[in-house]
């Protein structure tokens, strides 16, 4: 019997894109679907006539929103997956409300929204006219859930943060004052690892010892949790910003495959998942911060309880079964749906505009890092972007 045919299609390859490609292609062992992903601008006709359900990756762009036309006109199961509220962001430029105006439509035509956030699904609903969707977590595979090996140097003990989008925002408003009193109280050496994230200028490195590794591939962001000997793992949020509620819990997996017990604010999404002192801790405040950075540095087999159970929780509930027969029973689409055959034509023409898009995004971008950092700041930003690119090429995927 032939297989259900999925293509993933993404904008670029961003961790949500690499991880949900990676789960897809652990779900074909189960001998009912086929998968194949392609970035946004390299998909042709033949790809949309070659699949029965089109899944697409947080789309806010027109050529996006011409493929969901096109499943809706020509029988294609079409998906689109969100694990942000991309309706607030920083940037309000021209390009960006145009973004945001094609998601729009977007969740206006398509069949199912797939987000890995009850919250966020709940807000989507209430704006567009979604009717099916799935919750559906991120899947992991046991051989990348790594034993706990906590190392608790008697003179340095090591502390990591990460951020996502390379902002310091939460981690400059939240941890810098309370790790500042930690260091002044305490007689041993810390070390705060900030993956990702920019250096912030006006702090005194060397009594508060933050090391800035910069932006990893997935693949070795994994290695170096794995290897690093960090003591905590840090998830601050700024709540009731209208964004951070929204996103995903991603942290918790990140550092529970790692064997990392986690201290996380007490809002959403952690809340979702976080059973206070069982598989993570939660602070409500400064005091709670302080108090529980310091329980984990000094009792150590507390923070190896933590993050040991946290592991039982992902070999449990996010394994690759659980989370495939989770998408089936809310979705039998997903295993069964069949599209017809159809000829479909051509669509250069959208291609094109979507290229002249990204072209003059691309200047309104140079134009707003040279307003704001000078040539440095470009240069610097497009070394970035080249690094970037080659990290999430498919040699470095997980």
């Amino acid at each position: 019997m032939d297989k259900i045919k999925i293509l993933i299609e993404c904008e670029t390859y961003v961790q949500t894109a690499i991880e949900t490609y990676d789960a897809f292609k652990a779900f074909e062992k189960f001998g009912e679907i086929e998968i194949k992903i392609k970035l946004t601008s390299k998909v042709n006709k033949s790809d949309i006539m070659w699949c029965d359900i089109l899944y697409s990756i947080r789309s806010e762009n027109l050529l996006s929103t011409y493929f969901a036309k096109m499943c809706k006109k020509n029988g294609r199961l079409h998906i689109v997956l969100l694990d942000d509220y991309l309706f607030k962001q920083e940037r309000k430029d021209f390009f960006m409300r145009q973004r945001q105006k094609e998601l729009g439509k977007i969740l206006n035509i398509t069949d199912v929204l797939f987000s890995p956030s009850q919250i966020l699904i709940d807000r989507i609903k209430k704006d567009y006219k979604v009717t099916k969707t799935v919750q559906a977590d991120t899947a992991v595979e046991s051989v990348n859930i790594k034993k706990t090996q906590i190392l608790f140097n008697k003179d340095v003990k090591r502390i990591v943060y990460y951020s996502n989008d390379g902002s310091n925002n939460y981690f400059k408003m939240v941890m810098m004052p309370i790790l500042d009193k930690i260091v002044n109280q305490q007689d041993f050496k810390l070390e705060i690892h900030c993956i990702g994230m920019q250096k912030i200028d006006s702090i005194d490195e060397e009594r508060l010892n933050i090391k800035y590794v910069p932006h990893l591939s997935l693949k070795d962001f994994r290695t170096y949790l794995e290897t690093s000997g960090f003591c905590i793992g840090l998830a601050p949020l700024v709540r009731n910003d209208g964004f951070s509620e929204y996103k995903y819990f991603n942290k918790f997996i990140e550092f529970s495959m790692a064997g990392i017990p986690g201290i996380y604010s007490n809002a959403y999404p952690y809340i979702s998942i976080i059973e206070d002192g069982e598989n993570g801790i939660l602070c409500d405040n400064e005091k709670d911060w302080i108090e529980n950075i310091l329980l984990l540095l000094e009792k150590p087999n507390l923070a190896v309880k933590i993050a040991n159970k946290a592991q039982e929780q992902l070999k449990t509930e996010f394994s690759i079964e659980e989370i495939y027969k989770s998408i089936k029973k809310q979705l039998p689409e997903f295993v069964s749906y069949r599209a017809p055959q159809k000829v479909i034509r051509n669509f250069k023409v959208c291609k094109f505009k979507y290229y002249v898009f990204c072209f003059f995004e691309k200047i309104n971008s140079v134009y707003r890092v040279i307003k704001k950092k000078g040539i440095k700041g470009l240069v610097s930003r497009t070394r970035q972007y080249f690094i970037l690119k080659n990290q999430t090429q498919r040699k470095n995927w997980v």
